[in-house]
């Protein structure tokens, strides 16, 4: 198989840049000549994605360490990170007596084709947006998944 004139340059960028190859060249069955790659495309989506997961992990582990390290906490704060699955929560598990209360009160998730972070849930008075301006992530990576997609491209936040 032939190669273009930029394929080591790239490759030796991408393992610079701390990705592992794992196959090279990969073979892909039932390939079409007619197909293109955008190879760019692909390397700004996974360095998104890993931005995205770096955010998200801080900002709920920040958000846990703050609520129960505030005055008359009940320490029920969790953090859930799921790097594999791009899925970052807050939950509040505690008990009120005999009484047993979990609480999901923030979601989101990182979709795998835009790299863009849709927010499931939020129980909370978080200004998300403000919050999320603050370190450094647009409006327009952010989807409002809690909304119907008709309501979402009437919004300054992504569809998608």
């Amino acid at each position: 198989m032939a190669r273009d004139l930029i394929h080591d340059v790239v490759r030796e960028a991408l393992v610079k840049d701390g990705w592992t190859i794992t196959h090279d060249p990969y073979r892909m069955e039932n390939y079409d000549p007619a197909w293109e790659i955008d190879v760019a495309a692909v390397v700004n989506i996974e360095k998104k994605i890993k931005h995205h997961q770096r955010v998200l992990t801080a900002y709920v582990e920040q958000l846990a360490k703050e609520r129960n390290e505030s005055l008359g906490s009940t320490l029920g704060y969790q953090a859930v990170t799921d790097i594999k699955h791009n899925q970052f929560q807050l939950i509040h598990i505690s008990w009120f007596g005999r009484q047993h209360s979990f609480k999901v009160l923030l979601h989101f998730s990182i979709h795998p084709e835009t790299g863009n972070i849709w927010v499931q849930q939020n129980n909370t008075e978080i200004p998300l947006d403000t919050d999320f301006s603050d370190l450094g992530i647009p409006k327009s990576h952010l989807v409002l998944g809690f909304r119907p997609a008709d309501m979402r491209e009437l919004s300054n936040y992504a569809v998608m």
